[in-house]
């Protein structure tokens, strides 16, 4: 082998080591590249899951009171449906006393007028 081969065999031997060289930091660009788009998508995912998990408790605890309020509602109009069922029959009979009342009033009332007629 001569000299220019040589010296052509160290040139192909530089080149391909500075392209090897070359290929391995750009591969490890990448590589930290990706990893610090990972990172930054990982921590993302993380806020978002974290937001999601925080407004899903926020809704869970609204319907949780919602539902305690329709409860309450709900026992409120049984009671109340139960007061009107007893308040009903003593209304109506109330207002019969009361009208026998008055109906003897009015005949006691006819019977005095009648009384002072018959003395004149």
């Amino acid at each position: 082998m001569g000299k220019k081969e040589k010296s052509k065999v160290a040139e192909e031997r530089a080149r391909e080591e500075a392209e090897h060289q070359y290929n391995k930091e750009r591969e490890r660009r990448l590589e930290e590249e990706h990893a610090d788009r990972k990172a930054v998508l990982d921590k993302g995912l993380r806020r978002l899951r974290d937001e999601t998990e925080q407004e899903l408790a926020k809704r869970e605890a609204a319907i949780q009171a919602r539902e305690a309020e329709l409860q309450r509602l709900n026992a409120e109009v049984t009671a109340f449906t139960k007061r009107l069922e007893r308040a009903v029959p003593e209304a109506h009979d109330e207002a019969r006393a009361q009208a026998l009342k008055d109906m003897e009033h009015e005949r006691t009332l006819a019977n005095w007028s009648v009384i002072g007629s018959e003395s004149r």
